[in-house]
C-alpha cells in the first residue's frame, strides 16, 4: 500500500517537472518565432523603404503605381533637412511595418506585448540610409519568472538599408573623375617649373 502512494507522489513530482519543461520549451520557441518575424519585418521595411525613397512610384509591397513625382533636385531638400516628403515617407514605412506586425504576430499569442516602430533617415553627402527599429515588449505569463529574467524582457531589432540610386552614383563618379583631372592639371602646372629646373 505504501509503495502505491510513493509511486503516485513520485509521478506527480516527475510529471509536474516534465510539464514545466515542455511549457518552457514551447514559450522559448514562441519567443524565437516572434524574434524571427520582427527581424524579417524590419528587414523588409528598411529595404522596401530604401527603394521607395528614390522612386515614389514604388510601393512598400514592391509593386509600382503611378509615376515618380519627385523633382530632379529633391536631394538638395534632403540635405537641408526640408522638403522631399521625408516625414510622409517615414510614416508610410512605419504604417507598413505596424500592419505586418499585426498580421504576422497575433495579440492572442503567449508573450505578445505592445510594439513600437521607429523609422529614421540618415543623410550624408555621399550616402543615405533608412533605419527601421522595432521594439516589442514581451509579457511573461508567469509572474514569478520575471524575478529571474528581469522586469523588462524586450525584443529589439534595428535594421539599416542604404538608399541607392544608380544614376546618382554615375553622376558622382563622373564628377570625381572631372575633379581628379582638374587637380592633376593644377599639380602639373605647379610642378612643371620645378621639374624643368632639375633637368
Amino acid at each position: 500500500m505504501r509503495e502505491k502512494g510513493s509511486y503516485t507522489v513520485e509521478a506527480a513530482i516527475v510529471m509536474s517537472a516534465i510539464i514545466m519543461i515542455v511549457f518552457a520549451i514551447i514559450s522559448s520557441f514562441l519567443l524565437l518565432y516572434q524574434n524571427v518575424v520582427i527581424t524579417y519585418i524590419a528587414q523588409q521595411a528598411a529595404q522596401q523603404g530604401a527603394a521607395m525613397w528614390t522612386d515614389t512610384s514604388v510601393q512598400m509591397d514592391g509593386t509600382r503605381s503611378g509615376v515618380d513625382d519627385q523633382s530632379v533636385y529633391y536631394r538638395l531638400g534632403e540635405l537641408s533637412g526640408a522638403g522631399s516628403n521625408m516625414e510622409a515617407k517615414k510614416s508610410t514605412i512605419k504604417a507598413w511595418a505596424e500592419q505586418k506586425l499585426k498580421e504576422m504576430i497575433p495579440q492572442s499569442m503567449v508573450g505578445s506585448g505592445s510594439e513600437h516602430v521607429s523609422v529614421e533617415f540618415e543623410n550624408t553627402i555621399f550616402q543615405r540610409f533608412v533605419t527601421v527599429e522595432i521594439t516589442k515588449d514581451v509579457d511573461i505569463p508567469i509572474a514569478g519568472i520575471t524575478q529571474y529574467l528581469g522586469d523588462d524582457l524586450d525584443i529589439t531589432v534595428r535594421v539599416r538599408a542604404a538608399v541607392s540610386e544608380p544614376a546618382e552614383y554615375i553622376r558622382t563618379l563622373d564628377l570625381g573623375i572631372l575633379v581628379a583631372q582638374d587637380l592633376w592639371d593644377v599639380i602639373k602646372d605647379k610642378l612643371g617649373p620645378i621639374m624643368d629646373w632639375f633637368q
